[in-house]
């Protein structure tokens, strides 16, 4: 009996440890923030053996901060000219950078597209992982239309392109732009700020 009683105690004891384990790494990966909400960050892409044909690209994903137009200026500066379309992947942010980015885009001369870029190597959950981006040189990978999304303050930086596109299963989203004031600007006098979607 003292025999069964000790071995229950220990399955208990190992059962616990495990359960506390699971919540401590769940809380750990909670924190962790998605692919989606990483700051937008530039990459030149490139598919194909470009001595025979290629497609060349430069893949814009994240979230855009203040400090993205600075950012996305530096890389423009590195391009020395070579007009290569932008194709973003993004959930919007910082209004006024996006703007600015949108204004280089079209000082450039420069199309734009919403796609996902899928480099090769990368794992599906994180199918442009950090990793596989070369600095300073060509990542090689794939753009894709399904999945793919430019929303809230992305469109502004989209609409710089000399021309724009959208291929069928991309989505591309507008909502209320506010100075942060609590004034409706609804005749209704509703504060909620409404989206259109658009799917190509």
């Amino acid at each position: 009996m003292t025999t069964r009683l000790g071995l229950l105690t220990t399955f208990w004891l190992i059962v616990t440890g495990l359960l506390v384990a699971l919540v401590a790494t769940a809380s750990a990966g909670a924190k962790q923030k998605t692919p989606e909400a990483w700051p937008m960050n530039f990459a030149l892409v490139r598919n194909g053996d470009c001595k025979v044909s290629c497609v060349q690209w430069i893949s814009a994903e994240g979230t855009i901060t203040a400090d993205t137009g600075r950012q996305f200026e530096q890389f423009l500066a590195k391009l020395k000219g070579q007009r290569l379309p932008v194709v973003f992947q993004s959930g919007g942010g910082d209004v006024a950078s996006a703007l600015w980015i949108g204004r280089m885009i079209r000082a450039a001369g420069l199309e734009t597209a919403v796609g996902r870029t899928v480099l090769n190597g990368c794992p599906m959950l994180v199918p442009r992982c950090p990793e596989k981006i070369v600095k300073n040189g060509w990542s090689e990978g794939e753009v894709h239309a399904g999945g793919a999304y430019c929303f809230s303050a992305c469109p502004f930086a989209l609409a710089g392109g000399q021309v724009r596109a959208a291929a069928v299963g991309a989505r591309i989203a507008l909502h209320q732009i506010t100075d942060g004031s609590k004034k409706s600007a609804y005749a209704d006098g509703t504060q909620k700020p409404r989206r259109n979607f658009y799917e190509a």
